[in-house]
């Protein structure tokens, strides 16, 4: 879920290179740390996940640690807001970024006031779902198609990428239908438990005749697929 964020703070970059470590270095370090704290969080309540936080709340500055976890958190929303405008204005370009940015606040603001917040985690996997093959997709033409083709242009002889990133570059339906089915791939695979969404999926399970085995990864099968 954080490609589209990261492609939002490396914009103006000035290299590829620069970009990507950026991006990569940057997300790794703090996702791995917040990661590697919740794994020991859990290992001394046993397990217990409905008592996650209490070891940090139980130490000397736990109280203030937690507090600074929850405002990096809490920027991320603002982030979230932010990324989304920008990516509609790709389909929109003349829309005023400031009137996308306010809308989308109060929709999504007033969507997670409805959220049962135990249905939290398996919301994240459906995001997930929708992110990794997009993944998958983008990685396969910068690697191996577009993104390859170089050319040398002005007085300096710099590479520049041959993606067109430009506001009148063409739609790329083929990318699109690359996605869809790694999306599909994931659903199949572990349709999650969104109430009615994981049920429909259960169901195309059973037409289709498909029963995912325990070694099956959604995100790893969903991205190679769409790839």
């Amino acid at each position: 879920s954080w490609v589209p964020l990261a492609a939002d703070y490396t914009r103006h970059a000035r290299s590829a290179k620069g970009a990507f470590g950026a991006a990569a270095v940057g997300y790794s370090v703090t996702q791995i740390i917040a990661y590697v704290l919740g794994l020991l969080a859990l290992a001394l309540v046993a397990g217990d996940s409905s008592r996650v936080f209490d070891p940090f709340l139980g130490v000397a500055l736990g109280a203030l640690f937690f507090a600074v976890f929850v405002l990096r958190e809490a920027d991320q929303s603002f982030v979230n807001v932010y990324s989304t405008a920008v990516s509609i204005q790709n389909l929109i370009p003349r829309a005023d970024r400031r009137v996308l940015t306010v809308a989308l606040g109060a929709l999504i603001t007033g969507l997670a006031l409805l959220l049962n917040i135990g249905d939290y985690a398996a919301f994240l996997s459906l995001i997930g779902s929708v992110f990794v093959p997009m993944l998958g997709v983008l990685a396969a033409d910068f690697f191996l198609g577009r993104g390859r083709w170089r050319a040398a242009i002005g007085k300096d002889d710099t590479d520049r990428l041959g993606w067109d990133m430009g506001r009148h570059a063409p739609s790329r339906w083929g990318m699109i239908v690359a996605w869809a089915v790694g999306f599909v791939v994931y659903q199949l695979i572990y349709p999650g438990a969104v109430s009615w969404w994981a049920a429909f999926w259960q169901d195309v399970q059973g037409a289709l005749g498909f029963a995912p085995q325990t070694w099956m990864s959604a995100s790893l099968f969903a991205f190679l697929v769409a790839g």
